[in-house]
Parts: structure tokens; C-alpha cells; sequence
């Protein structure tokens, strides 16, 4: 039900394959429980970490997400839809609900109009042009 495409925001990132129903799971993030955070790491209810493996790798924020985070019992954190999602959806998270400090340590390319972290233009693709080297 989901998949990998580029992403406007960020690399590569996370999309729905199918239509997917608003408070729905669309991510079991799985993987190595840790007491770090990193710049991928999910956090848990009991705040430790999850480096996550395969789709939950490629999860970016927004600002205005598409998926919120809960909770299993275990622990472990799942992305719910927000709302009902289609083919091509990415599938975000907003970092600054549960993110503390990292979610401070990285510019915003989200396409919300109000950012919760500070927002950077990102460059628009320009064509290449071979230059002469001069000796």
C-alpha cells in the first residue's frame, strides 16, 4: 500500500499506493530500539528511539502532514492517516510534535503556507552547461 518516489521536499520520500481512509495505519515504523535520537529516529511513548527500517526511513516532515503519530501498546510508533489519502499522497509527519530537538535542526521545505520550523526556498532545478576550462 505504499511506496517510494522523489520527493518535493526532501530526497526521497514516502507515498501512498492506494487509496487509504483517514485514521487508517499507514506505517508500522519498524526497526533497532536505541536510547540516541538521530535525524531518522522516531520516537517512542517511553522516550526511546526507533531507527527505522525500509518506508519509515523515507518519512519527512510537514507542517501540515498528511499522518499523525500514535502509539501500540508495546511502544512502538504507527502513522495514522489524518485524512483519506490517494495513489501518490506522501506520507508526512509533523516533527515538532514529538521530535524535541531535532526538530529544530533542519530547514523546512515543506509546501505549507505556515511553516512551524523555519522555511527555506529550495532551488529550482537549472539546465547544465558545459564551460570551457581556461589555462
Amino acid at each position: 500500500p505504499i511506496g517510494l518516489n522523489p520527493s518535493p521536499t526532501h530526497g526521497w520520500g514516502t507515498i501512498a499506493m492506494r487509496e487509504m481512509e483517514a485514521d487508517q495505519t499507514v506505517v508500522v515504523v519498524s526497526g533497532p530500539v536505541s536510547d540516541f535520537q538521530t535525524p531518522y529516529s522516531f520516537r517512542t511513548n517511553n522516550g526511546r528511539h526507533v531507527e527505522p527500517t525500509g518506508y519509515g526511513h523515507f518519512v519527512n516532515h510537514a507542517c501540515e502532514p498528511s499522518c499523525r503519530i500514535e502509539y501500540r501498546p508495546d511502544g512502538r510508533p504507527v502513522l495514522v492517516a489524518n485524512r483519506d489519502l490517494v495513489p501518490g499522497d506522501e506520507i508526512t509527519f509533523d516533527y515538532t510534535l514529538t521530535e524535541g530537538d531535532l526538530a529544530g535542526s533542519f530547514q523546512c521545505r515543506c509546501p505549507a503556507k505556515v511553516h512551524k520550523v523555519e522555511k527555506v526556498e529550495v532551488a529550482k532545478p537549472h539546465k547544465t552547461v558545459e564551460v570551457a576550462h581556461v589555462h
